[in-house]
């Protein structure tokens, strides 16, 4: 699965740590690297972001931005894979996708088993973008009050409350995986209609949405991610492909599984309505 915002907001903090006041040195690029440019998920064949120093680093849903002094920033997202910190260039692992040497000769390596944004942009630019431009905030944001949650839902009212993870115009920061545990802990189906929802639904949706990214920030993100250290997180999925034809933690009854609005979700027909 992608890296979501628990996982991307740890590692913004520890890439700030390790990475403020730093340069990239030299970029050493795989083979790899040559789909991923032909996608739109790499430019950085065509941009140096070399000798300039990094300023900030900081996360935006699952979005990682590493300001540099140069006016670009790099960005990591929507991201199947993993970002790694070595403390010498001397121990890259054998595998990666980008091995980002930096200026006192530590290294980060990116590696993705399918796809993930690795792209150097200015301001303007990430302002344009498609995906990360043209994104809303974050659950974790002062401005993410009910009452907006309410608008997001009214803009959406015909969708399946699957949908909700991905009304990237009004919140980023999810996928599929965090969301399933979300909607089991609301207690809502994925294929419920959003305009179906009751007001107690809605509520119930809100305080779930915020108690499972709490939760999941406080255990350093899900246990199947990694930390830029290779260290796993703690919070362990209630919901996903290990629940197939299992007993609800809730109920008892079955977990199914369902492919909606492309991908597989899984949920207790019995005690999510």
């Amino acid at each position: 699965m992608a890296m979501e915002l628990p996982e991307m907001t740890r590692i913004a903090g520890q890439l700030k740590k390790e990475l403020f006041a730093k340069s990239f040195k030299e970029l050493v690029f795989t083979d790899k690297v040559n789909k991923l440019t032909e996608w739109g998920f790499i430019n950085l064949k065509q941009r140096d972001i070399t000798r300039s120093k990094i300023t900030d680093v900081h996360s935006s849903g699952h979005y990682v931005f590493i300001d540099m002094e140069s006016g670009f920033s790099l960005v990591f997202g929507d991201l199947v894979g993993k970002i790694l910190y070595h403390s010498s260039q001397n121990e890259l692992p054998a595998k990666y996708t980008i091995a980002f040497i930096l200026s006192d000769d530590s290294a980060l390596t990116f590696h993705t088993s399918l796809y993930g944004y690795v792209i150097a942009l200015s301001a303007e630019e990430i302002e344009e973008h498609k995906y990360i431009g043209h994104s809303g905030i974050s659950p974790l944001d002062k401005k993410f009050t009910f009452d907006y949650f309410e608008r997001m839902l009214a803009a959406s009212e015909t969708q399946k409350a699957k949908k909700i993870q991905s009304l990237y115009d009004y919140m980023i920061g999810f996928q599929n995986g965090y969301f399933q545990d979300i909607l089991f802990c609301a207690k809502i189906s994925p294929l419920r209609k959003i305009g179906d929802l009751m007001p107690k639904d809605r509520e119930n949706l809100y305080n779930c949405l915020l108690e499972i990214t709490k939760k999941a920030i406080a255990e350093n993100g899900s246990s199947d991610e990694m930390d830029i250290y290779g260290e796993h997180g703690h919070y362990r999925r209630i919901m996903g492909n290990h629940m197939k034809n299992q007993p609800c933690p809730r109920c008892g009854a079955p977990i199914v599984q369902k492919n909606i609005l492309g991908s597989n979700s899984y949920f207790c027909e019995k005690c999510q309505k």
